[in-house]
């Protein structure tokens, strides 16, 4: 007959007890290192002839879920789903350029930047919350 004795059982159940804790505070942590990453990256890739576009982009808290906290990528100037999605050519008015005079402009080519941006920062993304996920359970 054999016996199995397991000492210090205690302090694992403490640890699986703080492993959601820390793994929401890591979780939050990382999103939102994450969406300020994506909102820098924007507004570097965001057309800049009059600057309104890339000075629109802004970060806000949206809600709580349970603990963990949601984030909202806002652009808020008129002709931003424009840039992103594109458009049919057209002729448009073209007033606080920096580049050009005002006037009426053939307009044919849109310059996406929240979806570039998105994809520049996702693979860091997944590695830090690999790396958190790591460090989460090792302590």
């Amino acid at each position: 007959m054999s016996i199995v004795k397991i000492n210090n059982l205690d302090k694992v159940e403490k640890m699986f007890l703080e492993l959601p804790k820390k793994q929401e505070k890591m979780i939050n942590t990382n999103s939102l290192a994450f969406m300020k990453s994506v909102r820098r990256s924007a507004k570097l890739m965001a057309p800049r002839d009059t600057g309104e576009l890339a000075e629109s982009i802004k970060l806000k808290p949206t809600k709580v879920k349970g603990k963990t906290k949601q984030y909202l990528l806002e652009v808020n100037a008129r002709h931003a789903s424009f840039q992103e999605y594109g458009f049919k050519p057209h002729l448009a008015p073209i007033l606080g350029s920096r580049k050009l005079a005002p006037g009426f402009y053939f307009v044919k080519k849109n310059t996406p930047f929240i979806k570039p941006a998105i994809e520049k920062n996702l693979s860091r993304f997944l590695q830090n919350l690999n790396t958190g996920m790591k460090e989460v359970i090792k302590t």
